[in-house]
């Protein structure tokens, strides 16, 4: 026979988790947890929330699961397929993959908009002592720098 499992506060919860109480009735109101259960208490009409270790683990992977640049709606796909009997591990994969290939995307971005910043930030700045990390720019940078800073 199985014993009863544990049950938690919000903030036993949140603590277990690893977030905040806000950030736990957050998702609530986005309906990535479902909502809980309440415990009947004889001061408060209604009871309050309880949870259990399910609901710990979902929340810490909804808290991965942002980490790693899903938006929650993204989540609350990835949370469907998990409940729908009908989905299967492709599913997921390929959900997973193009996350992925987006993030890929991103970087790829970045390291651009880096390069250009780098090129195009006016020798000014780069010599103040709150910028100047002491790594000097490339002479063809510097000099294009310069031009761009000059308007000429």
């Amino acid at each position: 026979m199985m014993g009863a499992m544990e049950t938690f506060t919000i903030g036993q919860t949140a603590k277990r988790a690893g977030v905040k109480v806000a950030t736990l009735r957050y998702y609530e109101r986005r309906r990535l947890l479902a909502p809980p259960a309440r415990r009947r208490s004889g001061y408060v009409h209604g009871g309050y929330r309880i949870y259990t270790d399910v609901d710990v683990d979902r929340i810490r992977f909804i808290r991965n699961a942002q980490k790693l640049g899903f938006s929650l709606e993204e989540i609350a796909e990835l949370l469907a397929l998990r409940s729908d009997g009908a989905a299967n591990c492709a599913d997921v994969k390929n959900k997973t993959e193009a996350k992925l290939n987006d993030v890929r995307r991103k970087i790829r971005s970045l390291r651009k908009d880096s390069w250009f910043i780098q090129l195009h930030i006016p020798v000014k700045l780069l010599s103040s002592s709150r910028y100047n990390d002491s790594k000097p720019l490339s002479e063809k940078s510097a000099r294009t720098t310069k031009y761009i800073a000059s308007g000429n």
